[in-house]
């Protein structure tokens, strides 16, 4: 896909998307939506780590991932602090993602695996 179609399909001006790639222009708010249309990862997006391509689709996601994800995030977020919206909004994909892998409910290792990342980033003072 090229830049301007990615803009086209994001409905945003060509301009500011070429902005955010070469880093002249924040991003927040919008990388969800840019990770969503590639079909990547919101993690590798931002980071270049992990998994590139997302394992579904989230047009298909069930109400209840999503719902699980969210607690997921807001309990991370009592433990060690508040997320900004874009932090937020990769971290809601990167659970979904997760969710989604373990058959639509969380497993024990999912479950683990999340709050020994929050309790990392409140021990290292991290700022999302």
């Amino acid at each position: 896909m090229s830049r301007k179609e990615l803009a086209t399909a994001i409905e945003m001006p060509y301009s500011t998307l070429a902005g955010i790639e070469t880093g002249d222009q924040g991003a927040t708010g919008q990388l969800a939506v840019i990770a969503d249309v590639l079909e990547v990862s919101g993690k590798w997006l931002t980071t270049g780590q992990g998994q590139m391509r997302r394992t579904s689709h989230y047009v298909t996601l069930a109400p209840e991932i999503l719902t699980q994800a969210i607690m997921f995030v807001e309990y991370d977020e009592t433990l060690s602090g508040p997320y900004s919206p874009e932090a937020k909004a990769i971290r809601l994909i990167d659970l979904c993602d997760m969710i989604v892998k373990d058959g639509g409910k969380p497993s024990m290792a999912t479950v683990d695996a999340i709050m020994q990342s929050a309790r990392a980033r409140k021990g290292s003072g991290e700022q999302p």
